[in-house]
């Protein structure tokens, strides 16, 4: 989520509800940027990667 996204705020409450409310653990970070797809170019390859890595760790077949 970029920081100057204008859904932000209701990101981050989400995040917290989830993670303290209903105890789930979920990944939320926050990068520089807003909504569009300068933001996107630049954090799709990791979002990608961290995808590809939770799914190989679950030892189920691609």
């Amino acid at each position: 989520m970029g920081d100057q996204d204008e859904m932000k705020p209701e990101s981050d409450a989400f995040a917290a509800y989830l993670n303290n409310r209903l105890g789930l653990n979920v990944t939320y970070q926050t990068e520089p940027g807003g909504h569009d797809w300068l933001y996107w170019q630049k954090i799709l390859p990791d979002v990608l990667t961290w995808l590809l890595h939770v799914r190989l760790s679950d030892g189920k077949p691609l």
